[in-house]
């Protein structure tokens, strides 16, 4: 279905029920190099951060999110120590793909006026979605810290959104009731966050999780809006 810098994504069916699922597999393989170990860290950080924040109650039950079924690693092939996370099937790809899927559209010839027409006349109705989304995971304490298209995935039946890779993401809760004033060790792992052409100054920053706000993604929001009127961030380079 698709693929990140560490993970893809592939069809699977329940036997039983036969339900269709999305399953991430993570590779958590070994390294040698200290640059990799380090890499491996923040991996690792970010596999248990992402289930952690999907393992919520009030998130797991949202529309506006992924749902995740399972996690499991794989016993029978140990030295593969790959983790998979089971996971909603979005049928309709993601808002990155529309985007891309609208360019193509509007630069061929044999473009279809009344399609491009269709896909700017629901950018406000995707926006919405996307505000309200954002919302509701703040209001459950959670940040996101990473927000783009490629993290918005799409409900082919109904058009609607929901937010997914919450590997960056932060609990606001678990954080403030932390007894040490310091982020974890697990927390600082996770620097830098976020995708540098929808990030927030305070992302690039590298600041203190302690420090982050709401701010940060309604930021990630408005170059989300800009990408799909213009197809790309506002940003494009990391000196902007």
């Amino acid at each position: 279905i698709g693929e990140g810098g560490f993970a893809h994504v592939v069809y699977g069916v329940h036997k039983t029920t036969q339900r269709k699922v999305a399953i991430k597999v993570i590779d958590a393989h070994a390294t040698s190099s200290r640059r990799q170990q380090h890499q491996q860290q923040q991996q690792t950080a970010m596999i248990w951060n992402e289930r952690h924040i999907l393992s919520l109650p009030e998130l797991n039950s949202s529309p506006w999110i992924v749902n995740l079924w399972g996690a499991f690693c794989d016993e029978q092939h140990p030295s593969s120590r790959c983790v998979y996370f089971v996971m909603e099937l979005a049928t309709g790809g993601d808002l990155e793909g529309l985007i891309q899927q609208s360019l193509s559209t509007s630069t061929s010839k044999s473009a279809s006026s009344a399609s491009n027409r269709h896909y700017y006349d629901s950018i406000p109705f995707y926006t919405s979605q996307l505000i309200t989304a954002v919302d509701f995971l703040h209001s459950q304490g959670v940040l996101h810290c990473d927000l783009k298209p490629a993290n918005i995935l799409l409900d082919a039946d109904t058009g609607c959104l929901k937010l997914t890779d919450f590997g960056c993401a932060l609990d606001i809760k678990q954080l403030s009731s932390s007894s040490s004033s310091s982020p974890s060790s697990s927390t600082l792992l996770l620097f830098p966050r976020g995708t540098s052409q929808y990030s927030a100054p305070e992302i690039l920053r590298a600041e203190l999780p302690s420090t982050l706000t709401v701010a940060l993604d309604y930021w990630s929001v408005g170059c989300i809006i800009h990408a799909m009127l213009h197809g790309r961030s506002p940003f494009t380079c990391d000196t902007d």
